[in-house]
């Protein structure tokens, strides 16, 4: 008895099978009575149709399928605002509030960076300047890493040797810091927070900061200078890089946004 059910069954599972099989035939391939020859247009037709219903076998056959193109695009590296980015010098500026906190107002574009002779700053007063270095220590084996920031370490350096001198009224202290693309904002905000703190200058007003990404920097470095500018000083554009200073011209002025 066991032995017919098991006949039984296999049976009825091969029945199945051919019928399947015979079912995605008819899915796959089309009737003879319907199988034609095609041309180049009628192809061009089938691909913007994605299924042919045959009258013949009652079934929707699919003939859809999605072709890539062979064109090769090139993209632009420098398309929008990127190139823009990547060719001029950004600034970023603001100031420091009555609760010693930096917040930035403004950014402006610049063409080029310009080389400042020291000759040329006879009225400004260099507070300190520092350059600094990003740093990782691999914590290895343990969980403790240090990561030392660029712009931090740079105010650092600076106020091993800074000068301690209160503001006037009419006076305004700018801390600048330049660095290569890799620059980033939040890091220079810490960055002027702990300068004023270090000076030990009063807020409200009188303390500006810009921070200039200029691509011929190095990356991972970062130079910082807190200066009190005079009258003819390039309103304060005074930034310090690897032992050279830099300002901007408003001739090479691309565009620019200010609160």
């Amino acid at each position: 008895m066991m032995t017919k059910a098991l006949i039984l069954c296999a049976a009825i599972f091969a029945s199945q099978s051919t019928h399947f099989i015979h079912s995605f035939s008819l899915l796959t391939t089309p009737p003879a009575a319907t199988t034609t020859r095609r041309t180049e247009s009628s192809n061009a037709a089938h691909r913007n149709k994605p299924y042919v219903q045959s009258a013949a076998s009652g079934r929707t056959q699919l003939y859809g399928f999605i072709e890539a193109d062979s064109v090769d695009e090139e993209l632009d590296p420098k398309a929008g605002g990127i190139g823009l980015a990547m060719d001029n010098a950004i600034i970023i500026s603001g100031s420091v509030d009555s609760k010693g906190v930096a917040v930035a107002r403004g950014i402006q574009h610049y063409s080029k960076v310009l080389p400042l002779a020291e000759s040329s700053m006879q009225d400004i007063k260099v507070l300190c300047k520092g350059d600094g270095v990003e740093f990782y220590k691999d914590p290895g084996e343990t969980t403790i890493k240090s990561i030392t920031l660029a712009p931090i370490s740079a105010v650092e350096n600076a106020l091993m040797d800074a000068l301690q001198v209160g503001l006037e009224s009419n006076q305004k202290m700018c801390v600048n810091f330049a660095g290569g693309d890799d620059l980033m904002l939040h890091e220079v905000l810490d960055g002027v927070q702990q300068m004023v703190e270090g000076l030990k200058v009063a807020s409200g007003g009188n303390v500006q900061f810009r921070s200039l990404c200029e691509p011929s920097f190095p990356m991972e470095k970062c130079g910082v200078a807190a200066t009190i500018a005079g009258k003819t000083s390039s309103d304060g554009h005074i930034y310090y890089n690897e032992g050279k200073w830099y300002t901007v011209s408003e001739d090479d002025l691309v565009n620019g946004y200010d609160e």
